[in-house]
């Protein structure tokens, strides 16, 4: 179906004597003539070289500058060579829609029978869909929104209607000649997907407050002494004032009760002020310790108490 080059040529020839088009739309200026000649010249070398698609660029470039409806006649040529059967069959029909009655009878026959092949080598595609103004595509090249109705050539295809905020739809479909098939896209809006709240925060039981009985065995150790020490120092300053009254006691005897008395009052003193301050101590490691025995361990070896001698009696001081 190779256009001649006698055609062609003739073609190109009433290019340029019939620049002009409908009276009704202006003459296209000098420069675009020019231009438009020079795409149609290409056009009809790469058409003869049997590179249809690039002389179909070049007839459609010449055909938008000249607005000159006979090209139309080559476009159609070059998209049937090229096997784009659907647009060289809606090419055939502008091309006689606008030429009318200006197209030669001969040629008028001629481009009838070719659309009648053609028809039998299209077929036509109904797309509808539930949502308004969903974009169509055929072969991943947008042609419109719904609804819409397009011929297409036979063959493998896949339609695809798609939307903003919808799940896009799509479908695989091969057309034979004559088909007229319908489709109804269903888009559905994406289900909204509430996460999982949160697992509940978990709080680990808090250990129960370990007594600290070993503090107080220590206190009550130390109290008893005290006590038992303080008894033994009362009986020995009794038992030296009972020495002085007596007219036949000596020295050495009087020397060796006041010792012990103050031997003793000295170690009750010691032993007082030691269960005083691990009194303390226990106390406080009651009322503040941390749970755990092994914080409650920390805090009982970072409390100390230490006794020392001072003019006149003891000291006592500590780390709590």
């Amino acid at each position: 179906m190779r256009t001649s080059v006698v055609a062609v040529l003739a073609l190109v020839v009433a290019l340029l004597v019939c620049s002009s088009v409908a009276r009704a739309e202006p003459a296209p200026s000098a420069a675009a003539t020019a231009e438009a000649e020079a795409h149609f010249k290409r056009g009809v070398s790469l058409y003869e070289d049997a590179d249809f698609k690039a002389a179909l660029v070049e007839f459609r470039r010449a055909h938008e500058l000249s607005k000159n409806w006979r090209l139309l006649y080559n476009v159609a040529r070059a998209e049937y060579q090229a096997h784009d059967y659907a647009a060289a069959l809606a090419t055939f029909e502008t091309y006689l829609r606008e030429g009318a009655d200006k197209i030669p009878r001969a040629r008028r026959a001629e481009v009838d029978q070719e659309v009648a092949r053609l028809r039998a080598r299209v077929g036509r595609l109904t797309v509808r869909a539930n949502v308004p103004d969903a974009v169509v595509t055929i072969d991943d090249e947008a042609v419109g929104r719904v609804p819409l109705t397009r011929s297409v050539t036979v063959g493998p295809h896949r339609i695809a209607v798609k939307k903003d905020g919808y799940a896009p739809w799509s479908q695989s479909v091969d057309v034979a000649g004559g088909d007229d098939r319908a489709f109804d896209a269903v888009l559905e809006a994406p289900v909204a997907v509430t996460p999982p709240p949160p697992p509940p925060e978990t709080i680990a039981p808090s250990a129960p407050k370990r007594f600290p009985w070993e503090a107080w065995t220590v206190t009550g150790v130390l109290t008893v002494a005290a006590v038992t020490t303080g008894i033994v120092a009362l009986s020995a300053a009794s038992t030296l004032d009972s020495d002085k009254s007596r007219f036949d006691v000596t020295d050495a005897e009087l020397r060796d009760a006041s010792t012990r008395v103050k031997t003793f009052g000295v170690v009750t003193d010691i032993l007082a002020v030691c269960a005083i301050g691990s009194g303390a101590i226990s106390l406080y490691l009651t009322l503040k310790s941390p749970s755990g025995s092994d914080k409650s361990d920390k805090t009982a070896r970072a409390a100390t108490l230490r006794v020392s001698p001072w003019p006149g009696g003891l000291s006592a001081s500590g780390r709590f």
